[in-house]
């Protein structure tokens, strides 16, 4: 093999009964790419390595027997290595024992093992299609039409850096467990065709915030979890995917949950206000509804909450509505009003002045608006 000087990729694969490599390896000085994949028999590498000084990339992945490295590869300046599962260490080892866990010990129907497999490196499941990793993380599982699964490990809550969780398919799913609600960088739930989850509702499985803000919620009220062990962005998803009534009742019980909350409950207060108090006509209410949650209102197309706070109020095509309440200057995180066809609307409030996050102002058919000029609503 050290003949072929100019070969730049070598890969292995599944080559079982492959104990060592010749040290004529460390002549193929092109080399960029060296894939050992499933080697499983393979327990020592040559040091000849540390001499591919144009190696990028090694991958061991699978090679279970390989008890450690040479020393020689730590000259390898600007090297992706990929080691077998044995070696890893840090938080991505600590991500792999929690899949393991995930997968053996706590999911006693054995659904997730006849899914994935009995592999000891996740990133072996289903032929590599099951575990991703990135920057040293667990950043993605996918455990697609994992059938027999009726409940998921609450040991998914320990993969931290995890960004999606793919569940398609998983049938037999009845509820996902409240653990969800630690998972702070999850960016993507998939749950299609799950036709059994009925935990959380079914009004948030569209919503990866709520869902995760839901499940948090319900481990602070059960004490599961204090204030300070959540990540602020997890907090502000609890606002989302908590009812107000269950917010107030846990923010009476909890200063801490209080402090944090204080700015979205002040809003939702000033949203009642808006619509009970100082409305006089009566025509937001009977725009929006009666819910005590501002986000009910209009089947939820009303009010929107980011970062724990209320940004957008839409208001659209309440006829009745001629004068806007001066509460809606209390709202100081909105950036979006909507008032389109308020067509019986004659003033804005000077109130409007104190929204100083506002960046967006719909007033296209309030037709009878006259304060401020015309000139203005644009």
């Amino acid at each position: 093999i050290g003949e072929l000087g100019a070969l730049t990729e070598l890969r292995l694969l599944e080559c079982t009964s492959l104990a060592v490599l010749p040290d004529a390896i460390g002549e193929l000085g092109a080399l960029t790419e060296l894939v050992l994949y499933n080697c499983s028999s393979l327990t020592t590498l040559p040091a000849v390595i540390g001499e591919l000084g144009a190696l990028t990339t090694l991958v061991l992945y699978g090679c279970s027997s390989l008890e450690k490295l040479p020393t020689a590869i730590d000259g390898l300046k600007g090297l992706t290595l990929e080691l077998p599962a044995q070696l890893v260490t840090g938080p991505l080892a600590e991500d792999f024992a929690a899949l393991r866990k995930l997968r053996d010990d706590d999911d006693t129907s054995g659904a997730i093992k006849e899914s994935v497999g009995e592999d000891e490196d996740p990133r072996m499941w289903r032929e590599g299609r099951s575990v991703t990793v990135a920057d040293g993380r667990v950043t993605m599982l996918v455990l697609y039409e994992c059938t027999k699964l009726t409940a998921l490990p609450a040991t998914i809550g320990e993969l931290k850096a995890l960004t999606i969780l793919n569940l398609i398919g998983c049938s037999s799913l009845v509820a996902l467990p409240d653990a969800i609600g630690k998972l702070a960088a999850l960016t993507m739930l998939e749950l299609r065709d799950c036709s059994s989850l009925t935990y959380p509702p079914k009004e948030m499985h569209g919503n990866v915030h709520k869902t995760v803000g839901f499940c948090c919620l319900k481990l602070l009220e059960d004490g599961k979890v204090s204030v300070a062990d959540v990540k602020k962005s997890i907090l502000n998803h609890v606002v989302s995917g908590g009812t107000a009534e269950r917010i107030d009742a846990l923010a009476s019980k909890d200063s801490a949950f209080a402090d944090i909350t204080e700015s979205a409950r002040a809003d939702f207060a000033t949203l009642r206000k808006l619509r009970d108090d100082d409305d006089t006509s009566g025509a937001i209410k009977e725009s929006v509804g009666e819910d005590e949650d501002p986000r009910m209102w209009r089947e939820g197309r009303s009010v929107t909450v980011a970062d724990g706070r209320v940004t957008m109020l839409v208001l659209y095509e309440c006829t009745k509505l001629t004068a806007l309440p001066a509460t809606i200057g209390e709202l100081k995180a909105l950036t979006i009003l909507n008032l389109i066809g308020c067509s019986s609307l004659v003033a804005l409030p000077d109130a409007i002045g104190k929204l100083a996050a506002l960046t967006m102002l719909e007033l296209r058919d309030c037709s009878s608006l006259t304060y401020p000029p015309k000139e203005m609503h644009g």
